[in-house]
């Protein structure tokens, strides 16, 4: 069984299936990807009440704990996760996803949904980080939303990052 405390606040990084397996050892299906629930209670054969969202089996198969990914339960599926980026930190920036899809809720229906995927001279590393800063420079000034798009100049700056990031972002060098 996993270092998991009363008291401990976990956060649900997936939903659904697991390894193949029934979404059957879920007794409520209250739960959202993101979503922080406190442990109120575990019981001896390892179910778990989330802060009355219900009873979960192992719920550390589908959401993030503070233990060490080390702590490995004895007949539990190994994973070879060393290396790779824990996603799951992402979630951790709940409000200010938030905002950001919000600004690319918007850009979508502007622009069309994916639309600053295509490519072209908008997409070019100077393009973007100068939108970027142009977002940046009038909220240091003083105003909060774009007046054209009504979204937080923050959020905006930081699609426009997110965007450099996809199209020009490179692996970190060998240490």
């Amino acid at each position: 069984m996993s270092n998991v405390r009363v008291g401990d606040t976990v956060t649900v990084a997936h939903l659904g299936d697991i390894e193949g397996e029934s979404t059957n050892w879920a007794k409520t299906d209250h739960l959202e990807i993101g979503s922080r629930h406190t442990v109120m209670e575990i019981t001896d054969d390892g179910w778990f009440l989330l802060d009355g969202k219900g009873f979960y089996h192992r719920p550390e198969r589908f959401c993030t704990f503070p233990f060490e990914p080390t702590d490995i339960m004895e007949g539990e599926t190994r994973r070879h996760n060393e290396g790779k980026p824990q996603l799951s930190y992402i979630l951790e920036f709940d409000y200010a996803l938030d905002l950001v899809a919000g600004v690319m809720e918007r850009g979508a229906k502007t622009y069309s949904r994916g639309n600053w995927k295509l490519g072209g001279r908008h997409t070019e590393l100077a393009s973007l980080l100068d939108s970027a800063m142009r977002h940046l420079k009038d909220r240091q000034s003083g105003e909060v939303y774009d007046p054209k798009m009504g979204t937080d100049h923050l959020a905006n700056a930081a699609c426009n990052i997110l965007f450099a990031l996809y199209h020009h972002g490179q692996e970190p060098k060998g240490e």
